[in-house]
């Protein structure tokens, strides 16, 4: 896979769940989404499959990020704003990812 094939799909796939994020927030308020979800068994495996991702994607960026400030800058936002952070990561360090795996 190229370079820009991956910038393009982190991009796409960013920018598909920051719209899905704002239509959901335009629909139905934050919390009452999160008492439905947390309510059903399959919702709260389905949380921790999202968090588990999130400390995944989390600990790629720490060993990834060289600067202990651009460690942080990456990571301790992906708790909060979720894997829209994490595509954002992705598009802009492709090119790194990229030439680290090839090398």
């Amino acid at each position: 896979m190229t370079t820009q094939a991956i910038r393009i799909i982190a991009a796409i796939g960013g920018l598909i769940l920051a719209v899905a994020i704002f239509w959901a927030f335009g629909v139905e308020p934050f919390w009452d989404g999160v008492e439905v979800v947390t309510s059903s068994p399959w919702g709260q495996v389905t949380l921790i499959d999202l968090y588990l991702g999130f400390v995944l994607h989390a600990v790629l960026i720490f060993i990834f990020e060289r600067d202990t400030l651009q460690k942080l800058i990456w990571v301790l936002p992906i708790f909060f704003l979720g894997n829209v952070w994490t595509a954002i990561w992705f598009v802009l360090r492709a090119p790194q990812i990229v030439a680290r795996l090839r090398s």
